[in-house]
């Protein structure tokens, strides 16, 4: 794709950087469907995602828990209450107002410095030298992990999540999936030894010092919470940088708009979350014959709520196909809905608000490369992109950044 394709809404056949015909079709004929092949049932529309979220007793988020080896508590997004209730109570210390806030000079301090690395130059591969690394070196920090480790900790999380998502079509992950799994845990692990005998004021210091119901935490139960935070505190924030940017590389004019009325960025993080929500769909299990959208879901039954689809449902969204930075209110799906909204969707929205405005300010003409071609992610459960190839007027480095980063 070219620059002369960036003229609006991208025109292109790939189901992965454009769902949303497909999606569109099925909210108006079949927004509750079976998939007899898959044997899963796919849910489209916005009212009956909501309706599913709103009940986790019939709908249950255990959807892992009769994979082999997977025995006992899992991530605890993958639970339901009680214990999810315990688990997320916990977590959720580390992710306050106050907290996160808290967080705000730092993802700066990281925005600018990993700009101070592209900007003379005048172009820079989006994806890897910024949408990577501002959220993982965040979420490493926070969890205590030393940067020379940071790399493969992305690597690994990457393998992690594409393994689930092949567990959650009922497919089986490849050797390489499956052994990252093992390598992470023994690495976390091992930093919580570490944490052990050399106490820090970190992430994994304060779920070691925690209680639940008068108990500690496992190992089990760290590393598995340190897990989740880890995959899920990095890429769906990756991904929605990358679509932030792709999207007002679509829309030169929000663009401008953003640089001269930057008051906009967190209306125009919240509608980019909506038009192109990184997590483009989520699994459930009933467990009661239920009745949905006209349709007799059976107990047992795998289901597949896409709420990609349901941000884009004209019958919540007026203009639901058309990007409006000014939009709202904006009720978008993209962090979830009831007891397992996103924990760290103040934190996403904070590094996308930071990153956005460093962007705006430092890098005039923003565009997308001649000739660069815009490479979606093997993904289906994720929306983003594997590469953005942006050009951008030459700049100066921000004298003292990089002092700043280094002495975090």
């Amino acid at each position: 794709m070219s620059t002369d394709d960036l003229t609006g809404a991208i025109q292109t056949d790939d189901p992965r950087l454009n769902p949303f015909p497909l999606y569109a079709q099925m909210r108006a004929t079949s927004p509750v469907f079976f998939h007899p092949e898959q044997h899963v049932w796919l849910v489209y529309g916005y009212n009956e995602i909501r309706t599913i979220w709103s009940d986790p007793a019939t709908f249950s988020s255990r959807t892992v828990a009769h994979v082999p080896g997977r025995e006992g508590p899992q991530l605890f997004l993958m639970e339901d209450p009680p214990y999810h209730t315990k688990m997320r109570n916990l977590v959720s210390r580390a992710f306050t107002p106050r907290a996160v806030a808290e967080l705000e000079p730092r993802i700066e301090a990281i925005s600018h410095d990993l700009l101070d690395q592209v900007i003379e130059a005048g172009h820079m591969e989006l994806i890897d030298d910024f949408a990577i690394p501002l959220p993982v070196t965040v979420i490493a920090e926070m969890l205590g992990v030393p940067p020379a480790d940071q790399a493969r900790f992305k690597q690994l999380s990457d393998l992690v999540l594409r393994s689930g998502e092949e567990m959650m079509r009922g497919r089986v992950p490849s050797p390489e999936m499956q052994a990252a799994d093992p390598e992470l845990r023994r690495y976390l692990e091992q930093q919580i030894q570490s944490h052990t005998t050399q106490p820090q004021a970190d992430l994994i210091g304060g779920l070691l010092d925690a209680t639940v119901d008068g108990e500690r935490l496992s190992t089990r139960e760290i590393v598995d919470t340190c897990k989740l935070l880890l995959i899920a505190g990095n890429e769906s924030t990756t991904h929605l940088l990358g679509n932030i940017v792709l999207t007002l590389l679509e829309h030169p004019e929000a663009q401008e708009q953003l640089r001269l009325e930057p008051d906009l960025i967190p209306t125009a993080i919240e509608e980019v979350l909506r038009y192109r929500s990184p997590t483009q769909f989520l699994v459930r299990i009933a467990t009661r014959d239920v009745e949905l959208g006209g349709q007799l879901i059976r107990a047992g039954q795998r289901i597949l709520v896409f709420p990609g689809s349901g941000n884009r449902d004209a019958t919540r969204f007026d203009d639901a196909d058309q990007f409006d930075i000014s939009r709202s209110p904006n009720p978008h799906l993209a962090f979830g809905y009831g007891i397992h909204f996103c924990l760290g969707a103040p934190l996403a929205r904070l590094e996308g608000k930071v990153a956005l405005r460093a962007l705006l300010q430092r890098l005039a003409d923003l565009r997308l490369a001649e000739g660069a071609a815009i490479e979606p992610l093997e993904s289906r459960l994720l929306f983003g992109l594997r590469r953005l190839q942006v050009r951008f007027t030459p700049g100066a480095r921000r004298a003292g950044t990089a002092e700043r980063v280094r002495s975090g």
